[in-house]
């Protein structure tokens, strides 16, 4: 049988495991937040939108263009899943961040032009 100092040594070790692991937690959602951030903000700076529209349902397709590049990044980052992107990025549903990215993706292997913005902007995103 285990002594009783064992017992509370060993639940010491487990607390401290414990704050590591919410530390761990805490940092990676904040570091996630701000990723998030970034990417919104480095994709309308580059194409000249209001971050502010990224979240209302306007179809303008300068709005739309940021907006599915952004889901594009998140997706590539593996941030938060389709779902949560979807609800973040205008309330839309997993199915049109799915139909944003892919429209990005052929968009990059068609346009020489725009693969170059594409990478541009993951570039500065790195960059911070």
């Amino acid at each position: 049988m285990a002594s009783k100092e064992k017992i509370l040594a060993d639940i010491e070790k487990l607390k401290e495991t414990e704050k590591k692991l919410l530390l761990t937690q805490v940092f990676l959602m904040y570091r996630n937040a701000y990723r998030l951030d970034l990417i919104k903000a480095t994709v309308c700076a580059e194409l000249k939108v209001d971050p502010e529209l990224i979240h209302t349902p306007t179809r303008k397709q300068e709005v739309a263009l940021a907006r599915h590049l952004i889901m594009y990044l998140v997706y590539n980052e593996g941030i938060i899943s389709l779902v949560e992107t979807g609800r973040l990025y205008g309330g839309r549903g997993h199915a049109s961040v799915i139909h944003g990215r892919d429209r990005i993706k052929l968009r990059i292997k068609k346009d020489a032009d725009f693969n170059a913005l594409v990478t541009k902007i993951i570039k500065r995103i790195n960059q911070e």
